[in-house]
């Protein structure tokens, strides 16, 4: 019987550049006095090839979609999700939209300026409009 190769080392250290990468992102969506968002000065920051972010991610938006929903996990979407789901209606939309506004509250500032992004670069628009469907649709759900 074969067992089966696992590339656990390899697995390990693509998931801590992508750590870091999503890391770099976030300072670079913070920084003072200026917004803009370039993957050449992620993968600066990050110490990383401006070709391993492609790899990783597939483009800039993909990025910034990454970068998103990062964020929002960080943040606590998986307490807004398991609010939504209470069997009640009402009681699910009184939950999750508080739960909602803990999550924005909880990084304000990376939420804030990835909006104001949005206004200033289509390419960072589609992640959050996305993001505002999936909430969209389910406020419309309950």
């Amino acid at each position: 019987m074969t067992r089966a190769y696992v590339q656990r080392a390899r697995a390990e250290s693509a998931d801590r550049t992508r750590r870091q990468v999503l890391d770099a992102a976030r300072k670079a969506v913070l920084a003072e006095g200026r917004l803009e968002f370039s993957v050449g000065d992620v993968a600066t920051s990050a110490g990383v090839a401006r070709s391993t972010i492609y790899t990783a991610f597939g483009s800039r938006t993909g990025l910034l979609a990454a970068l998103a929903d990062d964020a929002l996990e960080r943040a606590g979407l998986g307490d807004v999700i398991a609010e939504y789901r209470q069997p009640d209606a009402v009681v699910a939309m009184e939950r999750s939209l508080l739960a909602n506004c803990r999550m924005y509250a909880a990084d304000h500032r990376v939420f804030t300026r990835l909006l104001m992004l949005r206004e200033i670069d289509p390419e960072a628009a589609e992640p959050l409009a996305r993001s505002q469907g999936d909430r969209a649709f389910g406020m419309a759900d309950l």
